[in-house]
């Protein structure tokens, strides 16, 4: 298995062939991403790049430092896709990511305006999102995550009066 670039726009890892965005934005790793090509990075290289194809959410399973979230990173400086990294532990809370209403810069006092979190911010622009340490979620955390797993790629905002955040095409999303 190999990295190749059919064209400007095409790159094949394995039997998989993914877009390369042609506007990079502000997330997307950099030349430290590289990985050296060695067989067993290629052929998860070439598992990770299937499911990104397809648009299936990924958990991978491994020890710490393994390179989970190393090949996920080097897939997205592959094909110029904004990545988004989000450590879970037991603390975290569920506004990290979603978002929250904050005080209105310049506003009067109690006036409020919403500021989408990073996930939905990564939802509305297409980029990749991975949730680091899953297993260290509360269970509130994964039950907001949940709609994303299904083929609607949805998620409610509660908090802002039950909109729905429908995931933009190029948005994925995987686990470690």
């Amino acid at each position: 298995k190999r990295i190749e670039k059919l064209d400007a726009e095409t790159l094949k890892i394995g039997q998989a062939q993914l877009k390369i965005d042609s506007e990079p934005g502000p997330f997307v790793p950099d030349e430290d991403s590289k990985l050296i090509p060695i067989q067993t990075t290629m052929k998860t290289l070439a598992k990770i790049a299937k499911s990104a194809e397809v648009d299936e959410p990924m958990l991978l399973v491994g020890n710490t430092a393994a390179g989970k979230t190393s090949m996920i990173r080097y897939l997205a400086h592959l094909t110029n896709n904004d990545f988004r990294r989000f450590n879970l532990e037991h603390q975290t809370d569920v506004s990290e990511f979603i978002g929250g209403w904050i005080p209105k810069a310049g506003g009067k006092p109690g006036e409020f305006v919403w500021k989408d979190g990073i996930l939905v911010d990564a939802m509305k622009k297409g980029d990749w999102v991975i949730f680091d340490e899953i297993n260290l979620a509360q269970p509130s955390i994964l039950e907001r995550i949940n709609s994303l797993l299904d083929k609607d790629r949805t998620i409610t905002l509660t908090e802002k009066g039950n909109e729905v955040v429908h995931a933009h095409p190029n948005f994925r999303i995987f686990g470690t």
